[in-house]
Parts: structure tokens; C-alpha cells; sequence
């Protein structure tokens, strides 16, 4: 009997930098993209949705009121090791502690993948931590509704963060503080 091949599609399907975990298998079974806005993903060209740029430019110098902008009242954001935020007031106080935490916290877009009102956007988190940084490679998922983001979902590892964290006394004070905020 001949040896099965795997076919080259079992691969993660999208953004190989990113853990497996994170990101779901295509279906072995699958040799077509399986819905209509996979299809539709695969037509579009890389870095062309302007919600790409948009995003480029709020996190080359994130201020809580560019993070805020482009949120629909009636958000959803979730991301690794957090509940999900509904609504721009969760939103808020979120981004809120995040930059009291992380002063000087950016991010460095490498590309993405649009269409319509679904784009996934690859970046890297840069993560200031006491003299150093860490880098986080991450994946949003973001749905737009009237170009505005009604859910974003954040692929991302945050555990390179927890050691360095515990040794930095200036950033653990910050981040314990802003727990209280």
C-alpha cells in the first residue's frame, strides 16, 4: 500500500512567527479556503486596507485618545490572559493602564491582509522594560463595521514579559500600581 503525503496545506496557515498554539490547523480535508471570507482574504493584496496604515500610525506613538479612536462604542477586545473588554469604556480604562504600565510601549507593523470589513495586521509589540525591551510578535484580527473596529482579537505570547517584569523593580512597582487604578 502507497505511503500517504501530507499535503503541504496541514501547515499553520497564517503568520509562521507566531507559536502554533495560537492559531488554529486548517482541516487536513482542506484544499480550498473555507469560507467567504478566507476567499475573499487570499484575493486581496498585502498592506493594502487602509486600516492597516491606520493602525501602523497610532502605534508608531500610541496616546490613549489615537488607541480610542478608531473603536466602535459597542467594541469587543480580546487578547491573551484577559477577559474580553465589551464596549470604549472598558477599552479605556485598559489602554489606560496599559500605557501607565508600559510608558513608551509601540508597535512596529510589518503588514497584513484586508478586505472589506476583515483585515488581520501583523506587528510587533515593543515592550519597554526597565533599560531594555521586549519584543512580541503579535496577530490582531480586527472586524470593521463602517471602518470603525467592532472586535479585535489579539494572537500573541505575553510570558516573555513575566521575567523581565519581576526584575525590574520600576516596571513591577508601575504595573502593581496601576492594578489599584
Amino acid at each position: 500500500m502507497a505511503e500517504s503525503v501530507k499535503p503541504h496545506f496541514e501547515k499553520k496557515w497564517f503568520a509562521p512567527h507566531v507559536p502554533g498554539w495560537l492559531l488554529p490547523d486548517r482541516p487536513p480535508s482542506t484544499t480550498l479556503p473555507s469560507s467567504k471570507e478566507d476567499r475573499a482574504m487570499i484575493k486581496s493584496q498585502t498592506s493594502d486596507h487602509p486600516f492597516i496604515q491606520q493602525f501602523r500610525d497610532v502605534w508608531s506613538n500610541p496616546t490613549l485618545d489615537d488607541l480610542m479612536a478608531p473603536l466602535r462604542e459597542d467594541v469587543t477586545l480580546i487578547q491573551p490572559l484577559s477577559a474580553p473588554l465589551n464596549g470604549k469604556q472598558a477599552a479605556r480604562k485598559a489602554f489606560r493602564k496599559i500605557l501607565t504600565r508600559f510608558p513608551g510601549l509601540q508597535g512596529e507593523v510589518h503588514g497584513g491582509l484586508g478586505n472589506g470589513e476583515h483585515v488581520f495586521v501583523d506587528w510587533t509589540m515593543i515592550v519597554p522594560i526597565g533599560r531594555g525591551e521586549q519584543r512580541l510578535p503579535v496577530i490582531d484580527k480586527v472586524t470593521l463595521i463602517d471602518g470603525l473596529v467592532k472586535e479585535r482579537v489579539a494572537y500573541f505570547d505575553p510570558s516573555p514579559l513575566f521575567g523581565p517584569i519581576a526584575r525590574s523593580p520600576k516596571t513591577l512597582g508601575r504595573h502593581l500600581l496601576s492594578a489599584f487604578r
